[in-house]
């Protein structure tokens, strides 16, 4: 069995002969063919994106990317914002593709092949009306929002249909639903205004024989048995500490293939590496079945003490073969 077959089985519960792997090294399962936005102008410390937003990353004390500025703050400019042509964005992805076959023709053979762009819908949402605008739309303006959200996930679909023409097997796009605390928006609006439209770009990708994931951060527990139900090919969920590892467990099991690590925000960070592999046991116990359902993904946060990025890399190692 090959990493394409071991990740399809573990995806689609069929027995894979071990548990998946997607990192940065030479046995990685996944092989990624990654997309940002495209940036347009660039100063030190800035990007102007195609979307209109400008972007600041690495801030100090500030994670992720801190938005300087938001192009639709007001709804009246909506006629004439304008949208990204999706095809700039696959010459980028082609010429991704292009660069690392040049660097090893072999970067993808046998590999499970994933697309994978680096923020989704809501978080583009988000950047382009800005944060508080983007609140206050799902309780009073849900027909425009809804109506952004579907322009949005049309300029994905478009993403998808490169990386299908360049032998993808799966994509994926990145969201930040939860705080630590729950989500962030209700669960309600997540329902009405969301799930329609995830449901509708998981069958774009399906019937382009293509798997569907979504990468979310935070405490999303409220919303599992909803991505359970739209039949989510796989979530990306690299904070189980914030639900709690059982408690995740108790929902998704044997039902949603989750493709975890230890904790990004609190055990890379905060544990030793004795902790943390007995983290990675920890899910597994909790989380792997014979027929699927698990998959790690070994990220390296940018304060991840280097031990303990070694210490899960060596437990998954050791007990990739070890499932209940």
């Amino acid at each position: 069995m090959n990493s394409k077959e071991r990740t399809k089985r573990a995806i689609e519960f069929t027995n894979p002969d071990c548990i998946p792997c997607y990192y940065g090294e030479k046995d990685s399962d996944v092989a990624s063919i990654p997309y940002c936005w495209r940036p347009i102008a660039k100063t030190a410390e800035t990007s102007t994106t195609e979307w209109g937003f400008v972007i600041r990353s690495n801030v100090k004390g500030i994670s992720g990317y801190h938005v300087d500025y938001s192009p639709l703050t007001d709804w009246n400019d909506y006629p004439k914002y304008p949208f990204p042509d999706v095809r700039e964005a696959q010459k980028v992805i082609q010429d991704t593709y292009d660069n690392l076959i040049k660097t090893n023709p072999d970067y993808f053979k046998d590999k499970y092949i994933l697309g994978h762009e680096t923020g989704g819908p809501y978080l583009f949402m988000g950047m382009i009306r800005g944060q508080e605008n983007f609140f206050m739309d799902l309780l009073v303006e849900k027909e425009k929002i809804g109506d952004l959200f579907d322009r949005v996930a049309g300029y994905f679909v478009g993403l998808f249909r490169k990386w299908k023409e360049l032998g993808a097997d799966g994509v994926l796009c990145h969201e930040d639903w939860g705080s630590s605390h729950g989500l962030i928006m209700s669960p309600a609006s997540f329902r009405e205004i969301f799930i329609p439209r995830y449901r509708r770009m998981k069958k774009a990708a399906n019937d382009m024989g293509m798997h569907f994931g979504i990468q979310v951060t935070g405490d999303a527990y409220e919303v599992l048995p909803d991505l359970i139900d739209m039949k989510l090919d796989f979530l990306f969920y690299p904070e189980l500490n914030v639900v709690g590892i059982k408690k995740a467990a108790d929902v998704v099991r044997g039902k949603l293939c989750l493709w975890t690590a230890a904790d990004w925000k609190s055990s890379l960070v905060l544990e030793t590496p004795e902790n943390v592999k007995k983290e990675i046991k920890e899910i597994i116990d909790h989380l792997s079945t014979a027929k699927g359902g698990l998959g790690f993904w070994l990220i390296s946060p940018c304060d991840c003490k280097p031990a303990n990025y070694q210490a899960q890399l060596e437990a998954f190692r050791q007990w990739r073969n070890v499932r209940r």
